[in-house]
């Protein structure tokens, strides 16, 4: 598996991907250079998968033979239907995409994905947590630079285009990371042919960057969602046992 791959992997999560993004940040600092990070959003990635596609990418990296043909039978004839109202509706063939909330779908979908940052070359850099794919630009305060950046990005999202994933990119985020002496060229980011929003601020697997990394948005936003936390628990340790309190202390405070 990719080394840029954070999700779904053994011994890496949303702390490890995180430090890989902020290292990458102040290594372009480090070097005198800005960092222009791009939050790509994908709409239902793991529903797009071309399952021929995933066949040729399995062979690709080696699974063939009675192995490859199982994985190929567990996804071929699959059916859907919905139920409402005790009215169902007729079958339809399932032609794409991974089975959700199955031990190998989360996997397939990373075999499916694996390719993608052979695509960021340069000293560039790219972040990936399962679908949630974050591009990391370190540049030089001219033109030219910006350029390299939007031909990247036109490689990438050719990328998407011809393996079935789509972005939205008017959800796709762009943060201009500098330092607070320096000042960037403006210069616009292009997808598709719309410019990228640039905002201070983005969330990035629960962590809340802003342009300067100062942490002031993040600790305000946790301590919100703290303080929310610790009123449900005051509240429902009133009306319930110790043991419903603890459960529900725990299912706010850990997810935060």
């Amino acid at each position: 598996m990719n080394v840029k791959q954070f999700g779904f992997t053994k011994g890496r999560s949303t702390t490890e991907a995180g430090v890989e993004l902020i290292q990458q940040i102040f290594g372009a600092w480090e070097d005198s250079r800005d960092a222009i990070g791009v939050f790509c959003d994908l709409s239902k990635a793991f529903d797009c998968v071309h399952h021929d596609t995933l066949i040729r990418k399995l062979y690709y990296y080696g699974v063939t033979d009675r192995s490859l043909g199982l994985l190929e039978s567990y996804l071929s004839d699959r059916i859907q239907r919905v139920d409402i109202n005790d009215e169902r509706s007729s079958r339809s063939a399932v032609n794409m995409g991974v089975p959700q909330g199955s031990v190998l779908g989360p996997f397939l979908f990373l075999v499916y994905i694996n390719d993608l940052p052979h695509f960021v070359k340069n000293g560039h850099g790219i972040v990936l947590f399962a679908d949630d794919t974050s591009l990391l630009f370190k540049i030089n305060k001219h033109k030219s630079a910006f350029d390299e950046v939007n031909s990247t990005i036109s490689e990438i999202v050719e990328w998407f285009s011809i393996n079935n994933l789509l972005l939205n990119e008017r959800k796709t985020k762009l943060v201009k990371f500098f330092l607070s002496d320096s000042k960037l060229i403006d210069t616009n980011v292009m997808v598709k042919n719309e410019v990228l929003d640039i905002v201070d601020t983005t969330l990035f697997l629960g962590l809340t960057l802003d342009s300067k990394l100062r942490w002031n948005s993040h600790i305000t936003r946790l301590a919100k969602r703290l303080s929310s936390a610790a009123h449900a628990v005051k509240r429902i340790r009133r009306l319930t046992n110790e043991s419903t309190a603890r459960l529900v202390y725990f299912s706010c405070f850990l997810v935060l």
